[in-house]
């Protein structure tokens, strides 16, 4: 009997694991920055270093959902 995965099964795998690392990698980045540094209040910073934390994280998040859904389309 042979061992081991499949290949296909074990490439999927992959593709979900590498899908959550990234998410959670973006979450994480997006929430140290906003919450821990204080980026995301303005009371803490001028209101355009703030405004320029929220599009980067926009333009992160628009970027996060490219890639997923290109790797969803792999087949």
């Amino acid at each position: 009997m042979e061992q081991g995965w499949d290949p296909q099964i074990s490439r999927f795998f992959v593709r979900i694991i590498n899908a959550l690392a990234w998410t959670l990698i973006w979450m994480i980045a997006a929430a140290t920055f906003g919450f821990y540094i204080g980026l995301a209040f303005p009371e803490r910073f001028p209101l355009w270093v703030c405004m320029i934390y929220y599009v980067s994280v926009a333009a992160a998040l628009f970027m996060l959902i490219r890639y997923l859904a290109r790797l969803r389309r792999l087949r």
